[in-house]
Parts: structure tokens; sequence; C-alpha cells
């Protein structure tokens, strides 16, 4: 079934004089490259995440002092540019994306809270 759908697309291209770079993008239809990035970026982030948060929480270390939280921002640019939060990202991943962000916000939280976590009930 793929090649008869690769096979209709290329030839379909090449008639209308499109290149296969303004068909379709060949990667994200055959389900290789991309999401397999985007899946790598939003692990680490949501590992990076959590280490931040145990490095506040439980080692009783300030946001700002710890490398875990430090690199947050490069590892959420770095989901970011493979594609996190576009609209073609597949839900499993955004979720996970967004429980990361929200993991970092406890952590920066409960440094702020002096390594305490309050709780909302």
């Amino acid at each position: 079934m793929r090649i008869f759908v690769f096979a209709t697309i290329l030839s379909a291209s090449f008639l209308t004089g499109c290149d296969s770079k303004t068909a379709v993008d060949w990667k994200y239809l055959f389900g290789v490259g991309n999401h397999a990035s985007l899946e790598a970026t939003v692990t680490a982030f949501s590992k990076g995440a959590d280490e931040c948060l145990l490095d506040v929480r439980d080692r009783g270390l300030r946001y700002e002092a710890s490398r875990n939280c430090a690199a947050l921002k490069t590892l959420s640019l770095a989901y970011i540019e493979a594609g996190g939060t576009s609209p073609s990202e597949p839900s499993r991943i955004e979720a996970k994306g967004q429980s990361a962000l929200a993991v970092a916000w406890s952590a920066r939280a409960a440094s702020c809270l002096g390594g305490g976590m309050n709780f909302l009930w």
C-alpha cells in the first residue's frame, strides 16, 4: 500500500511539475526522521525536568544552582526546534512535552518556596 501511495504521489509530482519537496514531506508521510528526533528530544527534556525537580525537592539545591535545571533551557529549545508544539506533533509526544513543562515549573516553584512543595488540595 505504501509503495502504491508513494508511486502515485511521485508520478503526480512529475506530471504537475512539482519537485518532491513541494509536493509532500516524504519523511513525515512514511514515518521516518522527524518523529524519531522529536521523540528523543522530548524524552531528554522530560528526564531533565525530572532531575531538576529531584535536585530542588530532594537534594535541597536551589533552581539556579542545579545543572539539571540550567540545562532545561537548552533541552526545551531543542524540543521546539525538533518540531515540538507544532500542529502535526503526535498527541503522546505533546502530552510528554506538556508534562515536562509542568514538572519544570513545579521545580521552579519549589525552589522559590525553599525546597518545600505546596499542594493545591
